[in-house]
């Protein structure tokens, strides 16, 4: 977390940050309030902690490829191989009969 101290402005850097309103439901504000009294932080510096890592979680997630899932099953012949005739009409066709 970074906190910037009234003694920046004195090294020539002052930073300067968008305001914005947002709704943030009850139970969630308490805890962001109760996180910023735990760590002795301002609400300001625990939301925009929280967003951080919520963005960087979601970029991650999306990053991430799909699970590849191996599924084996018996293979049998879809044809009698000892019919030279059934055989020899199943390579002449597109498709193996089902």
């Amino acid at each position: 977390m970074i906190k910037v101290n009234a003694s920046d402005a004195s090294n020539g850097t002052i930073r300067c940050m968008a305001r914005t309103t947002v709704n943030i439901e009850d139970p969630l504000l308490e805890e962001l309030k109760a996180i910023g009294k735990e760590e002795n932080a301002s609400l300001s510096d625990v939301v925009s902690e929280a967003l951080a890592l919520g963005l960087a979680a979601r970029k991650k997630a999306k990053k991430a490829p799909p699970a590849f899932k191996w599924v084996s099953q018996p293979l049998e012949p879809m044809v009698n191989l000892k019919d030279k005739d059934a055989l020899a009409n199943a390579l002449d066709k597109d498709t193996l009969p089902r």
